[in-house]
């Protein structure tokens, strides 16, 4: 499992950032929108790494709390990891532990999912 990447930023993309480290290795980590980044900025981010038959994808985190409420997010049933990332872009960490205390949430699925209907999480 890789815990955190540690580089500087080369390429800024929709969904996610291009980190090259000290090695020389460049990876695509995929983020939050909230997360403020600028080219050639030096940032170290924790990390989930998710393994899938066709694919390996890389997830990063500004910090262990949200890194933590992306892990609880993919646990409720129906919720995948770009879900739980949109989630993170729209909604704070404390907002989302406040929707899990209640036990509710309702997301509203961006244009990429097709309109604006509300779609309901149990956890």
């Amino acid at each position: 499992m890789i815990a955190f990447i540690e580089g500087k930023v080369i390429q800024i993309l929709d969904k996610s950032i291009i980190v090259l480290v000290d090695c020389g290795i460049g990876y695509e980590v995929f983020v939050s929108k909230r997360l403020d980044v600028s080219m050639g900025q030096k940032l170290s981010l924790c990390t989930h790494l998710i393994h899938k038959e066709d694919s390996m994808s890389l997830y990063g985190f500004a910090t262990k709390e949200e890194k933590s409420m992306f892990l609880t997010l993919i646990s409720a049933q129906g919720v995948g990891a770009k879900l739980a990332m949109e989630i993170l872009s729209y909604y704070s960490v404390s907002d989302n532990r406040y929707f899990i205390y209640t036990k509710y949430i309702k997301i509203k699925k961006s244009a990429r999912h097709g309109g604006k209907k509300m779609r309901e999480i149990a956890f």
